[in-house]
């Protein structure tokens, strides 16, 4: 399963080619070789070990060097030969302590230049840095003029990085979770919905294969965490489930499953939908998301209508890469690699996309870093992405480090700790806003139905209101009516709640401070369709002391033209109204000629003229009678009226 074999899978292609290194080394042949040692004994005993290599008595074969080693501690190739064989054995430190002794013997300008760059490579890899740049320098000047391969690029920045992290640390307090959380032998890759009121994870019961994985959760209540428990029986099976990914609103839960379930790869993409508390069968995401290679490790958006996850199909860059497809009219795209900028000939893994839309967290051994796997965040801006960023030290550190995930305000982190036959959730406050271009928050609330207050299965958008950009798009419980929508820090956004048989209802958000960007509640009622129910269009807007619409109105105009192209037998009045700041007529004519260009709108958008009626009505009707100048924009407005049905 994907999970059991998480940390396995992550070094397997380091190991793969350490094994094969060591391999090389344990084969080379000593026929003509110069020694750097006069013992004639301790030639033998290292001839006699190849001999015992060759027929795999490897124990035989270590004893024999390291009787060698006893005649002549300076023995070079006999420290060189030992490196091999325990890399070849997986017996990395060992292995490590030999190349370290070859180095440390061999004169200088006969250590052989791959040899040389191993060994800086594990001096790094062990966070050693200043010997990591010592034998690098080593290697780099026998290059000798030739150009230096990207590898050797990345490893020389990559150590000159880890060098300044070091000096200056940030200082970070992390906090182990309670045991009602790390309840289990093994827990990993934790994540919440946006209110921060529950966690899901993936848990095992101990290291043996023969346990399973299983997707577990807990419930914050009154500030503390509650048992965690089994999410559901319909996703948990005898076999292994993991590597999860959950919606905003808790209700889309995206999963990893290697068997027991129809795929189309080693490991597949399953989701599954929850209404009310009883979650639905899980189901494959299909063959167009699902390849036949290894798919897994995916990260939704808050809204779950797009989808980032980790694949080593043909066509990326290196063997594990981050790719991403979107949700269009309820069916995903062929999944796009997120190119270069983010993935590298090595492996990139755990990609968390925050709340915002924006930042992506993910895990790389490709990029400049302080050895092993590192947490990097990159932004996205319309289609790029920019350079990632090392989240420095001490968030990273020579050993592998993944699945970071941060909340919706920015302001905590939750990741998992692991080391030999261990792994622990913790968390740790954020305490300099660097990690995010902009914060998120969220609204949430009961959709019910005005007359019978009955919930309501609503859908809910959210738009940018300068750039016309659709941020958010989900839908309420349809068994309780709760919904969440994420807000985001930086802009105007208007807001719309619909649902088949009722009349929208519409609101406006201005977060440009992150000082306003908070979470809230707000009940909608949504009103049955009828005759004489209005609603004002809170995001139509005109240029000042004109008719003429302006481009913040789009999504509102819109979301009209929709509604009316779906209701296609209503009839409707489009009604303007003024503040009392000018004269009567003028007020009056500006209020006509602002409803007819809403009417002109969705004229030329193709609702006939005849279902529509526009009407001005100047400053007759103020919402607001407050003196206050500031409360004359709740006076200037647009609104919809119903007036009937064309059968009536």
């Amino acid at each position: 399963m994907e999970d059991i074999t998480a940390s396995a899978q992550i070094h397997e292609h380091t190991l793969r080619g350490s094994i094969l290194f060591g391999l090389l080394l344990l084969l080379l042949p000593c026929f003509g070789q110069n020694f750097h040692t006069k013992d004639k004994k301790a030639i033998k005993l290292y001839e006699k070990s190849e001999e015992q290599f060759k027929s795999r008595d490897f124990e035989g074969g270590i004893k024999s060097l390291n009787q060698a080693l006893e005649r002549d501690p300076d023995f070079a190739e006999a420290y060189l030969k030992l490196a091999g064989v325990y890399n070849y054995l997986r017996a990395e430190d060992a292995s490590f302590a030999n190349y370290q002794r070859y180095y440390e013997t061999i004169p200088k300008e006969e250590v052989n230049p791959k040899i040389a760059r191993g060994l800086a490579v594990r001096y790094y890899q062990r966070g050693k840095y200043e010997k990591a740049s010592e034998v690098l320098n080593y290697y780099l000047s026998s290059l000798k003029g030739n150009v230096m391969g990207k590898g050797d690029s990345v490893l020389l920045h990559s150590i000159e990085y880890s060098h300044r992290s070091l000096l200056k640390p940030m200082i970070r307090e992390t906090r182990k979770l309670s045991d009602s959380v790390n309840r289990f032998s093994l827990q990993y890759f934790p994540v919440l919905t946006i209110d921060n009121q529950s966690i899901v994870y993936t848990k095992r019961d101990g290291t043996g294969i023969q346990f399973d994985e299983d997707i577990v959760i807990a419930h914050k209540k009154n500030g503390v965490w509650e048992t965690a428990n089994g999410i559901a029986s319909t996703i948990n099976t005898g076999f292994n489930e993991g590597a999860c990914s959950i919606s905003a609103d808790g209700r889309t839960l995206i999963f990893t499953s290697c068997e027991g379930r129809r795929s189309y790869g080693s490991c597949d993409l399953y989701y599954v939908i929850r209404e009310g508390d009883e979650w639905g069968k899980p189901k494959n995401l299909g063959k167009t998301v699902n390849s036949s290679s290894w798919d897994s490790q995916p990260s939704l958006s808050a809204d779950g209508k797009t989808l980032y996850f980790v694949s080593n199909r043909p066509g990326g860059h290196g063997k594990r890469d981050i790719w991403v497809t979107q949700q269009k009219e309820g069916v995903w795209t062929k999944p796009t690699n997120l190119g270069p900028r983010i993935n590298t000939a090595q492996d990139e893994s755990t990609p968390f996309i925050h709340f915002n839309g924006e930042s992506l967290f993910f895990s790389s051994k490709g990029h400049v870093g302080l050895g092993g796997f590192d947490l990097y965040v990159s932004e996205r801006s319309g289609d790029e992405w920019t350079n990632p960023v090392n989240l420095g030290y001490p968030t990273n550190d020579f050993e592998d480090q993944s699945g970071l995930f941060i909340t919706a305000d920015g302001k905590m982190a939750f990741y998992t700790d692991e080391s030999e036959n261990r792994s622990e959730l913790f968390s740790f406050d954020i305490e300099v806003d660097t990690l995010l271009s902009h914060k998120a928050s969220y609204l949430t609330g009961l959709i019910t139905n005005k007359e019978t207050d009955l919930p309501i299965e609503a859908k809910l958008e959210l738009y940018d209101l300068i750039t016309q950009e659709k941020l958010y798009s989900t839908t309420s419980d349809p068994v309780t009516g709760r919904y969440f929508m994420a807000l985001f820090e930086g802009g105007e956004y208007g807001a719309y709640a619909s649902a088949d048989g009722f009349l929208f209802e519409d609101f406006q958000f201005d977060l440009q401070s992150s000082v306003d960007l908070k979470p809230d509640t707000l009940n909608i009622s949504l009103n049955p369709l009828r005759s004489g129910e209005t609603i004002i269009l809170e995001n139509v807007y005109f240029e000042f002391d004109s008719y003429a619409l302006i481009d913040k109105s789009k999504s509102e105009l819109d979301l009209v033209f929709q509604f009316l192209k779906k209701n296609e037998k209503l009839e409707v009045e489009i009604a303007g109204h003024t503040d009392a700041s000018g004269g009567s007529a003028y007020n009056l004519d500006l209020s006509e000629k602002r409803a007819k260009s809403v009417y002109d709108f969705l004229v030329e958008k193709g609702i006939p003229g005849s279902r529509m009626k526009y009407k001005g009505y100047g400053s007759q009707f103020p919402v607001s009678q407050s003196e206050q100048q500031t409360d004359d924009s709740k006076n200037r407005r647009i609104e919809f009226r119903i007036l009937g049905t064309l059968d009536k």
